[in-house]
């Protein structure tokens, strides 16, 4: 590739590409959420087109693991390259992080009946939660148990995976040579998937192998072999690998789903021993279609505007679309948006309610998320510019201001 490393620009196709891994995440949850008890068939199947969408997460992960490994190679020769990073990433993540912990567990109790068992079960692991250790918490009591009604907030174990993934791989980076780092980012993609099989055979349970920051490392760390790849060989050259590593990921899914019998679920052995690794390894294909120039039509889908715009607010997305869902439940449930379009003398409308309760809840969360970044996070992003990291290269405009965003 001619000109600076795809890591220098600010690619809109990554933006897109985090638009289409919260869009998944989001349909799975909002589609999940209205039941499986239908009995209209098409209903039935948008249900189970959309059960796999689950893997949006492993996206992000990979996604992480690429961008952060990104920026800490190219800063680690520089001043201040600890202090500026995890300032950086703590003016990123923790006000909207903490501010909803807030909004749960100080604000909340004064609405809401803690006394259900549930409820007072996950006011009691709170200090987790403020740790960023759900997961921790999930792998202790070897179970999930963050999902009580109307209380949900199991998805925050996504949240702890990345913190201890930013804890850990900076210095991993910084005492490493590339080439080091290349071996090590090897042996964590193939060490990885043994583990949740020991895990697995060892019987421990699956949402305790589906959670946990050991059992994610493969995409973490694939994530940044292709980061440090790129920086060497350019996405031009890595684009043919990559479509091979897409048609790998496609083969074994489609194998995985023949032996689940049904969509492609996490809570089987398929997907939580081989399947994580290809879902990896897919994603890392897709990374690096949307950092090459050559990258073709998928690349320019992910520059679709709407995907870019679901991009930059992904991170408000993901943290406040599942706990509001039982809120959206209450106000706009998809039985009574079907029985209004019963009542209209539209046809399947059960479809309708399904399709109308997804539409409201995106369109509502993404307005919410749209005023968090505006009004809430920016003013402590914009202290980020107190931690900049030293500019060995000359970067364009719109390329410091990604970087300030991420």
């Amino acid at each position: 590739m001619d000109g600076p490393r795809a890591q220098d620009q600010h690619l809109p196709a990554l933006d897109g590409l985090r638009g289409i891994a919260i869009l998944a995440v989001m349909l799975f949850h909002q589609v999940t959420a209205c039941g499986f008890g239908s009995d209209a068939w098409i209903t039935r199947k948008i249900i189970g087109l959309c059960v796999p969408l689950w893997s949006g997460v492993d996206l992000f992960f990979v996604l992480s693991g690429f961008l952060i490994t990104g920026i800490l190679v190219r800063a680690k020769d520089q001043p201040g390259y600890f202090k500026n990073f995890y300032m950086r990433r703590a003016l990123r993540i923790f006000p909207l992080y903490y501010g909803a912990l807030v909004v749960i567990f100080v604000v909340l109790p004064h609405f809401l009946d803690t006394s259900t068992p549930g409820v007072r079960r996950v006011y009691d692991a709170q200090p987790w939660l403020w740790a960023y250790s759900e997961d921790i918490s999930i792998l202790i009591h070897n179970e999930d148990f963050f999902d009580p009604d109307p209380l949900w907030i199991g998805h925050f174990w996504s949240l702890a995976v990345e913190e201890h993934f930013y804890l850990v791989w900076p210095l991993v980076v910084y005492l490493c040579r590339r080439r080091t780092l290349v071996v090590i980012s090897l042996v964590l993609v193939g060490v990885t998937p043994v583990l949740r099989a020991l895990m697995l055979a060892a019987h421990f349970d699956m949402a305790v192998i589906y959670t946990q920051t050991f059992s994610r490392t493969d995409e973490l760390a694939l994530g940044g072999l292709v980061a440090v790849l790129v920086e060497r060989w350019s996405a031009e050259r890595m684009l043919h690998w990559a479509r091979w590593a897409i048609g790998v990921a496609i083969v074994a899914v489609v194998a995985a789903m023949v032996i689940q019998g049904g969509p492609l679920w996490w809570g089987h052995w398929t997907a939580l021993v081989p399947g994580f690794s290809a879902l990896a390894l897919g994603a890392a294909g897709l990374v690096v279609v949307a950092i090459s120039p050559g990258g073709g039509a998928l690349r320019r889908l992910f520059e679709a505007p709407a995907l870019r715009t679901l991009g930059k607010y992904s991170y408000g997305l993901y943290v406040l679309h599942v706990p509001l869902q039982p809120l959206y439940l209450r106000l706009f449930p998809p039985a009574r948006l079907a029985a209004a379009a019963a009542g209209l003398g539209w046809s399947g409308s059960r479809l309708v309610g399904l399709l109308g309760f997804t539409a409201l809840a995106s369109l509502v969360t993404l307005a919410l998320a749209m005023l968090s970044f505006h009004l809430y996070e920016r003013p402590f992003l914009g202290l980020k510019r107190f931690f900049q990291y030293g500019q060995r290269r000359s970067l364009p405009a719109r390329t410091r201001r990604a970087v300030q965003l991420s």
